[in-house]
């Protein structure tokens, strides 16, 4: 877990996973619902 930074340079970021905690807190704001399509 964590930051990715093995395929990073100038064009493409490096991959950092949204922490389970602030998915949690998006998912209990109602704004997200069933068949909703989330892209992290």
């Amino acid at each position: 877990m964590g930051r990715d930074d093995s395929n990073a340079d100038q064009y493409r970021y490096p991959y950092e996973p949204t922490p389970y905690s602030v998915l949690e807190r998006l998912a209990n704001t109602g704004l997200i619902r069933k068949g909703n399509t989330l892209l992290d």
